[in-house]
């Protein structure tokens, strides 16, 4: 990925900054910011996100249940919590369409705060582009063994790819 934005450079600093940001001063908690990236690369069938999210997420506290129910796009199932039910039903709406129906809307307003929403809908698009480079570039599945994508992103440790 990171060879394949380098071929862009001003764009490969602007992507990662904003990546950085989702990380570092977002509203949205490790957990639920991972999940709905999960949810992203279920809804775009992005195997690279699944696959450098998976440490990710593990290191941050989404279980394995979760991550399966996620990879079975069983938004619903009870190993999320009520909000998280919310929000992934919100992000694989915004994910599918245009516009959300109203009633997930409002599910997701009732548990997020407006920030948050907007976060939610940021993730949703950001994760669009990076599952389109990975898709359409055919960029190869190279997934971290840990959590040092994560490390990265939040300025302790440079990526090795």
């Amino acid at each position: 990925m990171v060879r394949a934005l380098a071929r862009s450079p001003e764009l490969a600093i602007a992507f990662t900054q904003v990546g950085a940001v989702l990380f570092k001063s977002g509203a949205l908690c490790a957990v639920d910011r991972e999940l709905a990236i999960l949810a992203c690369g279920a809804c775009y069938d992005a195997p690279y996100e699944t696959a450098q999210h998976g440490p990710i997420s593990r290191s941050v506290g989404v279980s394995e249940e979760q991550r399966a129910a996620v990879a079975a796009r069983r938004w619903g199932d009870p190993a999320f919590s009520v909000e998280q039910r919310a929000l992934l039903r919100f992000v694989a709406a915004a994910a599918a369409s245009p516009t959300v129906p109203s009633h997930v809307f409002d599910s997701v307003t009732e548990h997020y705060d407006d920030r948050q929403v907007v976060e939610a809908v940021f993730v949703t698009g950001y994760y669009f582009l990076l599952a389109r480079l990975t898709t359409v570039l055919n960029i190869p599945i190279d997934p971290p063994p840990d959590d040092r994508v994560l490390r990265a992103m939040l300025g302790s440790e440079q990526p090795d790819n």
